[in-house]
């Protein structure tokens, strides 16, 4: 399901990373390097294995949300930065110009809806297990 958004098909034998993809696994890479841990060192915090993290830091498929959130409280960085490189502080850059277009009209639509955004913002408050369970809810309702 992912793998669509990551990738895009240019002919079937060939396909092409996605820069934001790629930039997030870069910036996964950068800071746990910079923590001093090696991959099987994430693999075994997070509870997944060796090629799953490698597969994030890759850009060959975007971490969970709720897994981003746990890299980040352990490399002591925000969510913000790993997806968009910036640091509290840093003067804002156009980041939506890397998303894929559905999701570029997704920001869009949440900057337009108030309400939605506020919502949006509030799940960083929740914890890993809600935050699971808020993704299994979406996905069996979009799935149906």
């Amino acid at each position: 399901m992912l793998q669509g958004i990551v990738t895009e098909t240019t002919d079937h034998t060939k396909t092409r990373k996605k820069p934001l993809a790629v930039e997030i696994g870069k910036r996964l890479q950068q800071t746990r390097r910079e923590a001093g841990q090696s991959v099987e060192d994430v693999a075994r915090d997070m509870g997944c294995d060796r090629q799953t993290v490698a597969t994030w830091e890759s850009g060959n498929a975007f971490a969970p949300v709720w897994k981003l959130k746990k890299l980040a409280e352990m490399y002591h960085v925000t969510i913000e930065y790993l997806v968009t490189g910036r640091k509290p502080g840093d003067a804002p850059n156009d980041v939506i110009a890397y998303l894929p277009d559905d999701m570029r009209r997704r920001h869009l639509s949440l900057t337009r809806r108030p309400a939605l955004a506020q919502l949006v913002d509030s799940l960083d408050d929740l914890t890993d297990e809600e935050l699971e369970a808020v993704y299994r809810l979406v996905t069996r309702r979009s799935a149906s």
